[in-house]
């Protein structure tokens, strides 16, 4: 007997073409799109696979805890200039406590509350020279 041979229609192959787009465009965001929080709002950016999905200062200083406070915050700029931005946002709380969350992940509280105390007496100076 003779296997009926199903004739794929134009509607079921433009369907088949569109998903495969789409699941190329999801991979595509997967690996490159990345979330960056800076002082003016959140940066949408192309960047290298091996960057966390979401950066902030705060998550690159946590991470990179042995590191001076300031030369981590320039390292972070630094890493955010040799992205391609795509679309700015506003400020974006949310993103920037998932990048803090997951740079923790691998650190002890009391190194995270030394860090923040850092942070806390760099805005203070910051601040002190804005008067």
């Amino acid at each position: 007997m003779m296997d009926e041979i199903t004739m794929e229609t134009e509607d079921e192959r433009n369907s088949r073409v569109m998903k495969r787009i789409l699941f190329g465009i999801v991979v595509f965001c997967a690996l490159f799109v990345r979330s960056f929080a800076m002082g003016d709002g959140n940066h949408i950016v192309l960047a290298a696979p091996w960057t966390p999905p979401f950066n902030s200062a705060r998550a690159q200083c946590i991470k990179d805890i042995d590191s001076s406070l300031l030369g981590c915050m320039l390292a972070y700029k630094a890493k955010f200039n040799s992205t391609a931005n795509l679309i700015t946002t506003g400020r974006c709380e949310a993103c920037e406590t998932i990048a803090v969350k997951m740079a923790s992940l691998a650190r002890s509280q009391a190194e995270i509350d030394q860090r923040y105390s850092q942070f806390r007496a760099f805005q203070k100076m910051a601040d002190d020279q804005k008067k």
